[in-house]
């Protein structure tokens, strides 16, 4: 398939077992490059297989950093548009045609957009152009959850949609958090960082997610003149 303007990304930590279905799922595509970030266990599973690329960070970055390192990749090889799945996503291979096309329409109605979501983000294109404009995920208030909705926001307050395009034929395997519930270490970190994340997110947007009151980060436009993060 035509693969000029996009990439695939596919980060892990483990349950390589879901990433093998994962994988499977974009047989009839190019361009896959899974973001290896399980710190030499995943080891040579796919050195065999020659569509996959590995690429292998000097050290493990988490959740915000690796999307970042997503959409810098995607501009590098000269792609307007990147695919993210999660290593525990499983779907029909048309899936990722469509959600590519629908990116493709919204361009050429000069529509302003940042993601093509499916199921959230188990599987979505996101626009590189714009990731840019709001200078991708916040890597250093948010470490794992908190950093998306945190995107979301200075994304709609810059006037960037996001567009549903439905879950249909999309299945998260596990049920969600595989990474953490698959590792009781990261688990018992989550536990005590998720509540950290959401009261940061509060403070500096002054709400819960759909419940913002701040219109700049941490209610000072003085400082914060623009929607991008301090260190991204």
């Amino acid at each position: 398939m035509d693969n000029h303007d996009y990439q695939i990304f596919v980060p892990v930590v483990n349950r390589f077992d879901l990433l093998d279905a994962a994988i499977a799922s974009t047989a009839p595509y190019s361009s896959l490059t899974v973001i290896d970030n399980s710190d030499g266990k995943l080891g040579d599973r796919y050195k065999d297989n020659e569509p996959i690329t590995i690429c292998r960070p000097p050290v493990p970055l988490n959740f915000q950093q690796t999307s970042n390192l997503e959409c810098k990749l995607a501009k590098q090889r000269g792609a307007k548009y990147y695919v993210h799945m999660h290593h525990d996503a499983q779907f029909p291979p048309a899936r990722i045609g469509e959600l590519l096309d629908i990116a493709r329409k919204a361009d050429a109605d000069g529509r302003r957009w940042l993601v093509v979501f499916t199921l959230y983000d188990i599987l979505c294109v996101y626009n590189v152009a714009a990731m840019e404009d709001l200078g991708g995920y916040d890597a250093h208030l948010f470490h794992l959850y908190y950093g998306d909705n945190d995107l979301w926001r200075r994304a709609k307050l810059s006037g960037y949609e996001r567009i549903e395009a439905g879950g249909k034929g999309i299945i998260h395997n596990g049920g969600g958090s595989t990474t953490i519930n698959s590792d009781m270490r990261w688990k018992i970190c989550n536990d005590h960082q998720f509540p950290l994340a959401a009261e940061i997110y509060r403070c500096k947007w002054g709400g819960n997610p759909e419940h913002e009151t701040y219109s700049a980060p941490f209610d000072r436009p003085d400082v914060f003149t623009d929607m991008k993060p301090v260190v991204p």
